[in-house]
C-alpha cells in the first residue's frame, strides 16, 4: 500500500492505491491529529484551488495532472510542485506539505 506523510505535522500512514490526497487526509484524521483540514470549496470538482497542497516527494507516484487541473493551478499562481488534493491520486509513496495556509 502507498505511504503518505503530511508535513510539517508529521502525520503519516498507508492508504489504498488510487486514494486522493484529500481523502487520505480524512482517512488519517489530519483534522483530529493536527488540527488541520484541507478545504474543498468546489466539492472536489476541480473548479477552485482551495485544496492546493505542495508535493515534497513522490510527484511521479501521483496520477497524471489533467489539463483542467494544470490550467486552474496556473490561473491561481500555484508553484510547479503544487497539486489539487482532490484530483491527485496516490499510486506510491508521497510526502505532502500542508500547513493550513
Amino acid at each position: 500500500m502507498p505511504h503518505i506523510q503530511f508535513m510539517p505535522c508529521g502525520l503519516e500512514g498507508e492508504v489504498a492505491e488510487g486514494t486522493t490526497i484529500i481523502d487520505a487526509s480524512e482517512e488519517l484524521d489530519l483534522l483530529g491529529v493536527a488540527g488541520l483540514e484541507v478545504p474543498d470549496g468546489c466539492t472536489r470538482q476541480c473548479e477552485c484551488c482551495t485544496c492546493k497542497v505542495r508535493i515534497v516527494e513522490g510527484w511521479d507516484h501521483l496520477s497524471e495532472i489533467s489539463d483542467d487541473e494544470n490550467d486552474l493551478l496556473a490561473d491561481n499562481g500555484a508553484e510547479d510542485d503544487d497539486r489539487l488534493s482532490c484530483q491527485a491520486e496516490i499510486h506510491g509513496d508521497v510526502v505532502v506539505w500542508f500547513d493550513g495556509t
